[in-house]
């Protein structure tokens, strides 16, 4: 007896610290103004969501791959089409995310991006 309620406290004790970081992360984001700052709000709320929601991290990284065209950053850029390809093919749509990744590759072969250039050829 004491062993599930030890279990629903921790349960609902790490969901109390999910939501205080996702409300942490939503009020940054209203207050941030360069599109490289909100790029890392956004992109750190898609992980955030990635255990509990993927249509709602689907769509904070779709705004986060926004922000990283708008800051021109071709690091940001990788990185959030490389988890928009991890999300899609979390949600069957794995024609989309292959897509993705041919977009991608030569992005991040063309910077050097080592760690993202393999993270891509292994997925």
């Amino acid at each position: 007896m004491i062993t599930a309620f030890l279990a629903v406290v921790l349960v609902f004790s790490a969901y109390g610290q999910d939501h205080k970081i996702i409300d942490s992360l939503n009020s940054l984001l209203q207050q941030e103004k360069s599109s490289s700052r909100k790029f890392t709000v956004l992109y750190d709320l898609a992980f955030e969501y990635i255990q509990k929601d993927n249509t709602r991290a689907l769509d904070f990284i779709l705004l986060a791959e926004q922000e990283a065209l708008l800051a021109g950053d071709n690091l940001f850029i990788v990185n959030s089409k490389r988890v928009k390809d991890q999300l899609l093919s979390f949600r069957e749509r794995s024609d989309e995310a292959h897509q993705v990744l041919l977009e991608v590759l030569p992005i991040a072969e063309r910077n050097d991006f080592k760690r993202e250039v393999l993270f891509i050829e292994i997925t």
